[in-house]
């Protein structure tokens, strides 16, 4: 609905030009007859009247004011929701955390180091952060390939007294050891990974799962297929376990281990008929044959 506060609409051109009159102050030979006709002053009749437009006009944009207000609330919430979709599905950050919870200049600050290209990331004092930013801070190291800066803002974070709910530690252990052991650092590797071990007793399907791949990538072939094995042999009715390892020995280039271990899936898939995960460990099982047919 349109509403024309504040405006007039004249019958005819003399009605106009009295008005226009009375706002300039000049006197109106027909508002003099009119007050004596009807008994009362008009022009603080027409006073009276502008009095209202203007409680009119000042209600409508106080409605408008208040409009943009909810407007600017409801687009900061969709956009809090979205960045905690968006934290919650990347490694490092606890699915749980409040986002909403966190002040709106801190949002957006830990969302700015998590741009920065290399020439910012050269720039930033990643110790004068807080564990939080320091966070945003290594994963930005890992994506521009600066390892030694992303493992220091991993160190740093897991040795901090102060903890920050928004973090999965778990994760940063785990993706500093991936790091270690792909920079060859295994001593590093398995110290770290000790240390999980204790930071965290119930995930020890997750330890003996990442001692038998660092085993592997170190050279201890036997020793770390066989705590794999009976691994498996433990989880015999988990299915995902066998994708999960065979995806982890493939991008560590262990095409053949990866078969082996996707085939023990797939019998677990067809006992269940679990037709997804049959589909999913397939996909990975070509992926598998194709690196092997590539290197024969």
């Amino acid at each position: 609905m349109v509403r024309s506060f504040g405006r007039r609409d004249p019958r005819n051109q003399e009605e106009a030009v009295a008005m226009a009159k009375r706002k300039r102050g000049e006197a109106d030979p027909q508002s003099d007859e009119l007050d004596d006709d009807l008994g009362v002053d008009v022009e603080d009749v027409l006073d009276e009247e502008e009095e209202d437009d203007d409680e009119e006009r000042d209600e409508y944009e106080e409605e408008e004011d208040d409009l943009e207000v909810w407007r600017a609330l409801e687009e900061e919430e969709e956009r809090a929701a979205t960045l905690a979709f968006i934290f919650a599905e990347e490694l490092g950050y606890s699915p749980d955390y409040d986002w909403d919870g966190l002040p709106e200049v801190e949002r957006e600050r830990h969302e700015e180091i998590l741009s920065y290209d290399r020439e910012a990331l050269e720039k930033l004092s990643a110790k004068r952060l807080n564990v939080l930013d320091r966070w945003a801070a290594a994963q930005s190291y890992a994506r521009v390939g600066m390892r030694e800066a992303f493992q220091e803002s991993c160190v740093s974070i897991l040795k901090s007294r102060r903890r920050h709910a928004a973090l999965a530690y778990e994760d940063i252990y785990l993706e500093l050891i991936s790091d270690l052991a792909e920079g060859k650092d295994f001593e590093e590797a398995f110290a770290y990974l000790d240390r999980f071990r204790k930071a965290f007793p119930d995930e020890e399907e997750v330890y003996q799962r990442v001692r038998g791949l660092l085993l592997i990538e170190s050279g201890a072939i036997h020793e770390g297929k066989s705590i794999l094995d009976e691994l498996m042999a433990k989880s015999s009715d988990n299915g995902e376990l066998h994708l999960e390892i065979g995806d982890d020995l493939l991008a560590m280039g262990h095409p053949e281990l990866a078969l082996r271990v996707l085939e023990r899936g797939k019998d677990f898939a067809r006992r269940n008929r679990d037709t997804e995960l049959m589909t999913a460990l397939d996909e990975t099982r070509r992926l598998a044959l194709s690196h092997i047919e590539a290197f024969s």
